[in-house]
């Protein structure tokens, strides 16, 4: 009687938790489209708290049947040992929920698992005795913020022998990164000399992530032996002063900048200049190479000045930084040719930095003058707009020389003259965005990157999102080779932005395969582009 009972009770809450709908689907890994055998699918009711998860596996091709499920929705998600935590859907839809309406039979799901490793080593303090319980990061490269930087991915604790490992880390380039057990302070009097410190650090144990080893995460399995050590360093002190316009006093708004000079270093020391005497002061500097930036701003006055700064072994003080006024830029542009472009057309300067954001737009007047006046000691990309389509910029002159690349390096000195063609035969791109099974994907950008790098095609990368249906149309694209890539941004990217994929300096570390295609003058060109993992 009593085993009845149970039965019958095991009946009742079966019937309660079960509901008449199902989700069919595959399971699919990253880059090689195959089926993953074995995987586990945990489907968990979004809107009622507490209820009860329900796990499914793939069969040997990766396909599944998910039954017994409610008319509601879920959050879904999909583990497997050897790929990382988080999948995405090949929809592109990512994190978004699962939703069982009124079509309670849901057929066609498709979900990306990405193969990931194991990174392991030692960590040793500067004694050259194992440091344990310190938390060591695997970053990647991403843009935030306007700039590159690199982003924690996954991370783990050292035991008390100083070992750690990272596990479920996704393909890709990466470098290491420890942390000391606990901040650091320290306080300096008189003199502000050396102090040894432990401090962030990047493996295999410098302080800037210019010089760090890339780590090349190319298979699953137990990638070993990356240990870090001995860790000490001198952290530095940065003293100086900001003179003002032409002997005025340095304007109340006036802060200064040390940022490093590699761009994929997310850190920034900020410091304000006092009132009058213009002094600022840095402490706690990890050694390095640093751009130092001093921007000020009144009412009535913007102005800037720069210095490179080499950090190595002692403090430097007695800095000057003498404030200068924008400088004016002017030029003319023409089109291939000769003849002055049609009226509509204009050309933009947008700085690299994070601060001071300040874009400066110059429409092309007659004659194809053009004049640039709020230009400031910094980096900047130069971009060309107009109304006509097939138009794009085709070549740059400095000082009459010609720019090299997309970036124009103008933080010494900006240039006095600035001439600049635009090519009027530009042509376009089309297609589709096609994920397993052939089916159109959303929630894509596309990128085309010119096979020849050296070349300016333009002040930044061409890219255009994907529609609804997964197609895409790219137009003004300058004749000419191209590679061909499509890359998914979902929620749990948010890191990211898709303006990065714009900017040309993800594209020599990145492994995946494009697609060639050539861009004939006027012409149209036609393409479908399978997903690929972000940069």
């Amino acid at each position: 009687m009593r085993l009845l009972w149970l039965v019958l009770l095991a009946g009742a809450l079966a019937a309660a938790q079960y509901g008449p709908c199902t989700a069919t689907g595959v399971v699919v890994q990253e880059g090689s489209g195959q089926g993953v055998p074995r995987a586990r699918l945990l489907f968990t009711p979004a809107t009622r708290p507490g209820s009860v998860t329900l796990g499914y596996f793939t069969d040997d091709e990766g396909r599944f049947e998910a039954f017994g499920l409610e008319p509601a929705s879920y959050s879904l998600s999909v583990q497997k040992t050897g790929f990382a935590d988080t999948s995405r859907d090949a929809a592109g839809g990512g994190d978004e929920p699962l939703r069982l309406g009124g079509r309670c039979d849901v057929k066609g799901l498709q979900y990306v698992l990405a193969p990931a490793a194991v990174i392991s080593g030692r960590i040793l303090d500067r004694n050259g005795v194992p440091q344990g319980i310190t938390s060591v990061d695997a970053l990647r490269r991403g843009w935030l913020n306007g700039r590159w930087q690199f982003r924690k991915v996954a991370s783990a604790l050292s035991d008390g022998q100083g070992r750690y490992r990272i596990a479920r880390v996704p393909m890709g380039t990466y470098v290491l990164r420890v942390h000391p057990p606990a901040p650091v302070t320290v306080k300096y009097g008189e003199g502000s000399g050396f102090t040894q410190v432990s401090a962030p650090a990047y493996y295999p144990g410098v302080y800037e992530s210019s010089k760090a080893q890339l780590i090349h995460v190319r298979g699953p399995g137990e990638m070993g032996g990356f240990d870090f050590g001995p860790l000490m360093t001198q952290l530095l002190r940065v003293e100086g002063r900001v003179t003002g316009l032409e002997g005025q006093m340095v304007p109340q708004q006036c802060r200064v900048a040390l940022r490093p000079s590699d761009l994929t270093d997310a850190r920034e020391y900020l410091a304000g200049c006092q009132p009058e005497s213009g002094n600022f002061a840095f402490a706690e500097i990890p050694p390095g190479s640093y751009h130092l930036n001093a921007y000020a701003a009144d009412a009535e006055n913007v102005a800037s000045a720069v210095r490179e700064l080499d950090l190595q072994g002692s403090d430097v003080t007695g800095l000057t930084l003498a404030m200068e006024p924008p400088s004016t830029v002017r030029g003319r542009a023409i089109l291939t040719g000769g003849a002055p472009p049609p009226n509509g057309a204009w050309l933009k300067l947008k700085p690299v930095s994070a601060a001071p954001a300040i874009d400066d737009a110059s429409p092309i007047g007659a004659g194809g003058q053009l004049e640039f006046s709020m230009v400031l000691h910094d980096r900047y990309r130069l971009s060309a707009g107009s109304n006509q389509s097939n138009l794009y910029l085709q070549s740059v002159l400095a000082d009459g020389k010609p720019v090299e690349g997309t970036l124009l390096d103008w933080t010494a000195h900006p240039p006095d003259r600035l001439e600049v063609v635009l090519g009027q035969d530009g042509g376009s791109v089309e297609g589709v965005v096609r994920g397993a099974f052939t089916q159109p994907v959303r929630g894509f950008y596309v990128v085309l990157v010119p096979a020849d790098m050296s070349k300016l095609a333009g002040a930044e990368l061409l890219t255009q999102p994907t529609q609804t249906n997964g197609a895409f149309q790219i137009t003004n694209v300058p004749p000419g080779d191209y590679y061909a890539y499509s890359f998914a941004f979902l929620a749990r990217d948010r890191v990211n932005d898709p303006a990065m994929l714009s900017d040309p300096l993800w594209v020599p570390g990145y492994r995946g395969q494009p697609a060639a295609l050539h861009v004939a003058p006027y012409g149209s060109t036609k393409i479908d582009l399978p997903p690929q993992p972000l940069p």
